[in-house]
């Protein structure tokens, strides 16, 4: 019931419980916050995925969508996400920024977010241009 996005150990990392597994039923998705985060909750057979709830293409709330088949559609343009790694199946090349999520003692726990390196001129250290809120395009 744990869907981790990497393999990397994930004891450096810090979790914040976000919500009960009771209050996520199987199908279902949830918002929730964390640290100043607006995070979409699914679980879908057995696994409980985190997403960022807006939408990369205009801002839409992806948990106000609806599942189907592993992905998320996004209200607004109706456009699909996988849970899985959170690429649009309509749009190659675009994201939904994922979460490293876990179920300890029927506790969600996500991931607090990697802090991208900036330079001061809004450009992450690959070069791509960091948009508001989302960081860097290219993770």
């Amino acid at each position: 019931m744990v869907h981790d996005m990497d393999s990397q150990d994930n004891s450096a990392r810090r979790f914040i419980r976000v919500a009960s597994l009771e209050e996520l039923p199987e199908g279902a998705s949830r918002l929730v916050q964390m640290a100043g985060h607006d995070i979409a909750l699914f679980r879908v057979n057995g696994q409980v995925y985190a997403m960022n709830d807006l939408c990369p293409h205009m801002g839409d709330s992806l948990s106000a969508g609806q599942l189907w088949e592993g992905m998320i559609i996004c209200p607004r343009h109706m456009w699909a996400f996988r849970l899985q790694d959170g690429g649009c199946q309509d749009v190659p090349g675009l994201r939904a920024q994922l979460y490293e999520v876990r179920v300890v003692n029927g506790e969600i726990q996500v991931a607090l977010p990697r802090e991208e390196p900036l330079s001061g001129d809004g450009r992450c250290e690959c070069d791509a241009t960091v948009q508001p809120d989302r960081g860097c395009p290219s993770v």
